[in-house]
């Protein structure tokens, strides 16, 4: 039953981000084309969703080769959102110095490390079941390459987030404070899908961090409600809004009846006997 209500649990805290991070780029895609900073964020919604999917499909699926796919498609979405945030980050600060070289760098770096997840073993060795998920990755000899590159991504990121904080002022300001906090949250929780296989715990303790995913995209909610982050129109915000109650209303309910789901089955399956 602990193992069931973990792998709920980790799969509604995905499953909120889904919805968020798809509901954002809805809200922000009819004002992309008149920033490329708002493309980039719409882009990274996406990938985003694409990253949660994997996760809620790894931990769920039967067959362990669904679950090797499903983490490869993780990591895979993990490493390109790191560098479309980076992007974003670098577009909402207007710029940095060696642009192109940085964003070369890690472009060429995302690009080496796809056929590593998906050919060999070298950074994911595999996966194993967890109390959390049915299959978790195990790391491979080279998953320092990994780590390496979600570190130089997140530290620059960080760096140029502080940076537009101290350099801004009125609403733009408040906007940057809004994002720097999304930003700390992303790390924090996004360490939940790499601190597992690290410490090499299969433990949920080890991917509790990854439950504050949500936190995320709800901050960035709030910026656009708010603080009409980025001059979205207001019935952008209302309609950002009732998606946020809808999670809100959702995840509890769903905390409730899924566990009981099992259950429900064997005493349906009994009355048909």
């Amino acid at each position: 039953m602990t193992d069931s209500l973990s792998t709920v649990v980790f799969t509604i805290a995905n499953a909120a981000t889904l919805l968020c991070t798809v509901t954002l780029a809805f809200l922000t895609h009819r004002k992309a084309s008149n920033a490329d900073y708002l493309r980039e964020w719409v882009t990274f919604c996406l990938v985003g969703a694409g990253y949660c999917a994997s996760l809620i499909a790894a931990a769920n699926v039967v067959e362990e080769l669904h679950g090797l796919l499903a983490v490869r498609a993780a990591m895979s979405f993990g490493s390109a959102a790191v560098f479309v945030f980076f992007r974003f980050t670098v577009k909402f600060a207007g710029g940095i110095k060696g642009e192109r070289v940085i964003t070369l760098v890690a472009l060429l770096w995302l690009a080496v490390l796809q056929p590593l997840f998906w050919g060999t073993r070298f950074v994911l060795a595999g996966v194993a079941p967890a109390d959390y998920s049915a299959y978790a990755p195990v790391r491979g000899t080279g998953s320092p390459l990994y780590l390496g590159y979600v570190a130089q991504g997140g530290l620059l990121s960080l760096y140029l987030s502080i940076r537009t904080y101290r350099k801004s002022r009125g609403r733009r300001r408040v906007q940057a404070a809004y994002l720097l906090l999304a930003y700390g949250v992303f790390v924090v929780s996004t360490t939940g899908a790499l601190l597992a296989p690290v410490v090499g715990s299969a433990r949920l303790i080890a991917a509790l961090p990854n439950l504050l995913l949500p936190l995320f995209p709800l901050v960035i909610t709030v910026a656009i409600i708010r603080h009409r982050l980025w001059d979205i129109q207001t019935v952008m915000h209302r309609t950002a809004f009732w998606a946020v109650l809808s999670v809100l209303l959702v995840v509890p309910v769903a905390l409730v009846l899924w566990p009981a789901a099992p259950y429900l089955r064997e005493a349906s399956l009994g009355e048909l006997v």
